[in-house]
């Protein structure tokens, strides 16, 4: 409800206020959207370039950014199908393909994320769980690729796709 009042000059300076009331209605369209951003491009790229024990531990970084107007906690999940490889399939050991995620913009403080460098599982990992209100965000992944001195070296990449989840 919208309440307003008009003030009118009349002749000799008199003002007559004149006050309407109006019912209003809006439809707000529910958002619940997640884009992802890696080397300046839209999706998930994760490029480390060709690796090898001489090169030295690399890392590349995924942007993400959830917008939501539900006011509703949820959860961002990494999807990783199949292990970090290079393209003659030779693999990463897990513990040397890493993520942390860092965040670069939050209205509230999330109820987890991981913050400390944790080894990338296959499947289906929880990376963020937003705070009660489920205020919109912005998180960069990094993720960190190490060789060892007999690992092969190469281009290696990994499937990894992110989604969201109300709680």
């Amino acid at each position: 409800r919208i309440i307003y009042t008009v003030e009118m000059s009349g002749r000799g300076g008199a003002s007559a206020p004149w006050t309407q009331t109006i019912d209003l209605e809006a439809d707000i369209a529910p958002v619940f959207d997640i884009r992802v951003y890696s080397n300046g491009k839209e999706g998930v790229d994760l490029k480390f370039g060709d690796v090898s024990y001489k090169t030295g531990p690399k890392t590349s970084d995924v942007e993400i950014y959830v917008e939501t107007n539900l006011q509703r906690p949820y959860q961002i999940i990494q999807k990783v199908i199949g292990p970090m490889a290079n393209e003659k399939g030779d693999k990463v050991p897990p513990e040397n393909f890493t993520m942390r995620v860092l965040s670069c913009g939050e209205e509230e403080a999330p109820r987890s994320m991981l913050r400390d460098i944790t080894p990338v599982k296959q499947g289906d990992t929880v990376v963020f769980a937003s705070g009660p209100r489920g205020k919109s965000t912005c998180l960069k992944v990094q993720y960190g690729l190490k060789m060892e001195l007999d690992s092969r070296s190469g281009n290696y990449g990994a499937r990894i796709g992110y989604s969201l989840a109300l709680n």
